[in-house]
């Protein structure tokens, strides 16, 4: 049993089930998982705040302005793809704060196949478990250099 194939998925349908606004749709057809690339990130179509103030979508993940999700997300990404079976379920929820902007939610990770078999694709969808708040005092964390510093 394999993952469904990505070319018989129909996005439109997001849009009539009322929830487009919490999908991503990633390219992870390469290797390395720093090329996996935004396809589709539905925060870009519409006049939503953004955490980096720029749209995401045709980013690659390893040029993400945050290396620390950037590696969160390749790690996830990864462990998704390696795990294609329909009946595992790729089910985190996520609080963080980046550049002030505090956020809790739960992620769903739904890898398709290429024609070829192999998986090419990876579906985000997020629910939201509070609403998104910021904060003007963000924690500090120590840099590699051992000093403070905000992310």
């Amino acid at each position: 049993m394999g993952a469904p194939r990505a070319d018989q998925f129909d996005i439109a349908k997001l849009w009539q089930m009322k929830f487009p606004n919490h999908v991503t749709i990633t390219d992870c057809s390469m290797e390395d998982p720093r090329r996996f690339q935004i396809i589709y990130r539905a925060h870009d179509a519409g006049n939503i705040p953004r955490i980096y103030g720029d749209r995401m979508t045709g980013l690659r993940l390893g040029d993400m302005p945050c290396r620390l999700h950037s590696r969160y997300l390749q790690r996830d990404y990864v462990g998704a793809k390696a795990d294609a079976d329909p009946r595992t379920l790729h089910y985190q929820r996520f609080k963080q704060r980046i550049r002030g902007y505090c956020r809790d939610y739960t992620r769903l990770l739904l890898p398709f196949a290429a024609p070829d078999g192999t998986i090419g694709r990876i579906m985000g969808v997020s629910r939201p478990n509070h609403p998104p708040y910021f904060d003007p005092f963000p924690d500090t964390v120590r840099d590699s250099s051992n000093r403070w510093s905000e992310w």
